[in-house]
C-alpha cells in the first residue's frame, strides 16, 4: 500500500485482519440491502413487510436508542445463525427504545421474510424476569447510538456503572465471536413497569 500517515512500508495484513475486512465489508453490504428494501417498503406503503413487538412501559425509560443488528446470541445463550456463512445473508433486527411523557415503548422490529435470529431474540427477551435490566443490557451490548440520562447514569452505583461500560466495550474485539455477552448480564436497574406487550 502506499503511503498512509508517514507510513512508507508496505502494510501487511495477518489472515485474521483479511478475515476481518472481509466480513466487515460483507456486514456493510447487507446493510445497504436492508436499507434498500426499508426505504422500498416505505415508499409502496408495504408496512406489512415489517413485523414489530411492542413492549409498553409505565416508567418513561432513561435511555433512548435506535439501532439495526444480526442477533448472533440470545438472552438464554444460544447461538442464532452463521456468521461465518459469508453465502448467505444474517437477519436483522431493528431495536427503538422511545422514552415518552407517562412511560415508554420499545419497538422490536424485523422483515417478514427473516429468519428465526430475530424471533428467538425476542421471546428470549420476553421470558426475562428483569426485562428493564435486558433491555439497558441489550443496547450496553450491542451499539453506541444511544441517549442516555445524565441524571440516572450517575445514580448507579460505581458497580454498575463499571459493568455498563464493560458490556459496551467487550464487543470491541473483532476476533472473539464466542463471547454471549447477553447471558452474562451484569447488571440491575430501576424497573420500568412492563405495562403490555403486543405484535403490529
Amino acid at each position: 500500500m502506499g503511503k498512509i500517515h508517514g507510513v512508507t512500508e508496505s502494510l501487511q495484513y495477518s489472515e485474521r485482519a483479511l478475515l476481518h475486512l472481509e466480513a466487515s465489508l460483507k456486514g456493510a453490504e447487507e446493510i445497504e440491502r436492508l436499507k434498500s428494501r426499508m426505504d422500498s417498503h416505505l415508499l409502496n406503503r408495504d408496512y406489512g413487510r415489517l413485523v414489530t413487538t411492542v413492549i409498553e412501559f409505565s416508567v418513561p425509560p432513561p435511555i433512548a436508542a435506535s439501532f439495526v443488528y444480526a442477533p448472533d446470541f440470545d438472552f438464554d445463550g444460544h447461538y442464532l445463525q452463521d456468521f461465518g456463512d459469508l453465502e448467505h445473508d444474517l437477519s436483522h433486527l431493528i431495536v427503538t427504545l422511545l422514552p415518552a411523557a407517562k412511560g415508554g415503548f420499545l419497538l422490536l422490529s424485523h422483515e417478514d421474510t427473516a429468519n428465526k435470529a430475530p424471533i428467538r431474540l425476542i421471546e428470549s427477551l420476553k421470558r426475562q424476569s428483569d426485562i428493564a435490566s435486558s433491555v439497558v443490557w441489550l443496547i450496553a451490548c450491542q451499539t453506541e447510538n444511544f441517549a442516555i440520562s445524565p441524571d440516572w447514569f450517575e445514580s448507579l452505583s460505581d458497580k454498575e456503572r463499571d459493568s455498563f461500560k464493560a458490556g459496551f466495550f467487550i464487543n470491541a474485539n473483532p476476533f472473539d465471536g464466542s463471547v454471549n455477552n447477553l447471558k452474562d448480564r451484569k447488571l440491575s436497574v430501576a424497573d420500568w413497569n412492563l405495562r403490555r406487550v403486543f405484535t403490529l
